[in-house]
């Protein structure tokens, strides 16, 4: 019944237990795609009573209290059938004189690298967890801050034979998170991680995803990219949130571009009831030695600049 540029709007509370409905979930599975989320207010709309509609009260209006407008259209076709292409960027070996076998044979027997007496007493408590895409810098940089990483988790889409053979830092990287304590684990999707086993079960004081991006689409539509970007923040945070500790926190960390600012982010934290605490200027110069990688097997640096991390908590 939908015209190509049509609309479906639901009005919808957002209270419990009607928050968990997944209302943007379900829609995802009909093929639309959220465009917008907005309060609804029953005086915006004359003459309308919200009727209770069945029993023998029928007739009665119910409490309204914290309601949404969802906004739906259309997910494009090319959104739906295309698989991701990857960009081809190639990368220096990761020594041109290491074979992948022997640093994958470092990895295993690497043993603690400093003291660790240096660790007694430095250990932060807050337990962390950190994902994104590049060569494990970013964790790195929080591992030698905090001193002993053992309350700390990083992990990454790609595999450990994917990330020695195209990322020159990557091994030096993950030696150094394993002589901190820092659980890492590959091949791990944020976007479905509840369903794992270790990470999953556990609950985290902060929650860290690094420039969330789903891959390079330069023969997709504009929209449809905006789509494939949207789903990934969504679907992380949906998991994201089932993660947290009691005072836990989601941070962000995304360009502020226009096209970067399309995506909203905002909006997908009320859909999964988490409130915005703060918006702060990222300056990557903070985390000394964090190179912001491509991704995807390009082990060159993106201009970061301008942006911000996004603190969303309950």
């Amino acid at each position: 019944m939908l015209s190509p540029d049509g609309e479906v709007h639901i009005n919808h509370k957002f209270t419990a237990p009607y928050h968990s409905w997944g209302v943007a979930d379900i829609a995802l599975e009909c093929q639309l795609v959220l465009v917008g989320l907005h309060d609804f207010k029953i005086e915006h709309y004359p003459g309308y009573k919200n009727k209770r509609g069945s029993g023998s009260r029928c007739d009665k209006p119910f409490p309204l209290g914290d309601c949404r407008t969802f906004i739906f259209k259309l997910r494009p076709v090319t959104a739906i059938f295309l698989k991701m292409e990857s960009r081809k960027l190639h990368a220096p070996p990761i020594h041109p004189d290491l074979s992948l076998d022997r640093a994958s044979e470092m990895l295993a027997s690497a043993e603690i690298a400093v003291p660790r007496r240096e660790f007694i007493g430095n250990c932060r408590r807050i337990k962390h967890y950190s994902s994104g895409r590049g060569d494990f810098s970013f964790s790195t940089c929080l591992a030698k801050a905090f001193g002993c990483a053992s309350n700390m988790i990083a992990t990454s889409l790609d595999s450990q034979r994917f990330l020695l053979l195209n990322y020159a830092s990557a091994l030096p990287n993950l030696m150094e998170l394993k002589a901190r304590k820092c659980k890492v684990m590959h091949d791990i999707d944020a976007t479905v991680i509840t369903s794992h086993s270790i990470p999953g079960e556990m609950k985290f004081d902060r929650i860290v995803f690094n420039f969330p991006f789903a891959g390079f689409f330069d023969d997709l539509p504009r929209d449809s990219q905006l789509i494939r970007h949207k789903g990934l923040v969504s679907k992380f945070m949906q998991n994201a949130v089932e993660m947290m500790g009691e005072n836990g926190e989601i941070h962000i960390r995304n360009k502020t571009t226009d096209y970067f600012e399309e995506w909203n982010l905002e909006v997908f934290g009320w859909l999964h009831r988490l409130r915005l605490v703060e918006t702060v200027d990222f300056d990557r110069l903070d985390y000394p030695g964090y190179d912001t990688k491509y991704g995807f097997g390009g082990d060159g640096n993106f201009n970061c600049y301008p942006s911000k991390t996004y603190k969303f908590a309950r």
